[in-house]
C-alpha cells in the first residue's frame, strides 16, 4: 500500500503542476513515504538545510527515508537546477573519495517551468558504515534566465551510524 501511495505522489507531482506542494501543505504524511522532504523557497533557502536519509543497503523500515523529494516554491516561469558539488568540494582532503560521494546521486536535477518537484532516487553506491554528506548547489533563474538566488545545502546519507553534517 505504501508503495502505491508513493508512486501515486511521484506520478502526480510530475504530471500535475502544483500537486506536490498543495498536498504537502495538507497531508505531509502521504508525501513522506520513503522521502525526506526538502522545501526550497524562492530565496533558495532549503528546509531542512541538511536532509537525512538512510543508505540503500540498510534494512527497510517505515520510519526510514531513502530518497529526497525536493519541492520548489517558485513561479511558473522559474527554472531550478540542483547540481552536485565537485569531487574536491565533496571531500577536499581525498578527491577520490569525493568522486565516490559525487556519484551517490545524479549530477544534475532540474525543475523547469510550472513543475514543482523532483526526487533524488536512491543512493547509487554504498560507502560502508558511518555517514557521508552529499553537497549540492541550488540555483533558481527567472523566465529571462536571470539568476534569482543560489544556495548550497546537503544530504546526509546514514550508514550504520548517525549523521555528522
Amino acid at each position: 500500500m505504501r508503495f502505491r501511495i508513493t508512486m501515486l505522489v511521484m506520478l502526480a507531482a510530475g504530471v500535475s503542476p502544483g500537486f506536490a506542494s498543495e498536498r504537502a501543505a495538507t497531508s505531509s504524511e502521504v508525501l513522506n513515504g520513503d522521502f525526506a522532504v526538502v522545501r526550497i523557497n524562492r530565496q533558495c533557502q532549503a528546509d531542512p538545510s541538511t536532509a537525512v536519509i538512510d543508505a540503500k543497503d540498510s534494512s527497510w523500515s517505515p520510519e526510514r527515508r531513502y530518497q529526497v523529494l525536493w519541492i520548489a516554491d517558485k513561479n511558473d516561469g522559474d527554472f531550478m537546477t540542483i547540481t552536485a558539488k565537485s569531487a574536491r568540494d565533496q571531500d577536499p582532503e581525498d578527491p577520490a573519495r569525493g568522486l565516490r560521494i559525487t556519484g551517490l546521486f545524479e549530477s544534475i536535477y532540474q525543475i523547469p517551468g510550472s513543475r514543482n518537484a523532483v526526487t533524488s532516487g536512491f543512493p547509487k553506491l554504498s560507502l560502508g558504515p558511518g555517514s557521508v554528506s552529499w553537497r549540492y548547489d541550488i540555483e533558481i533563474r527567472d523566465a529571462e534566465g536571470n539568476v534569482i538566488c543560489q544556495a548550497d545545502p546537503e544530504i546526509c546519507v546514514k550508514g550504520g551510524g548517525g549523521c555528522n553534517p
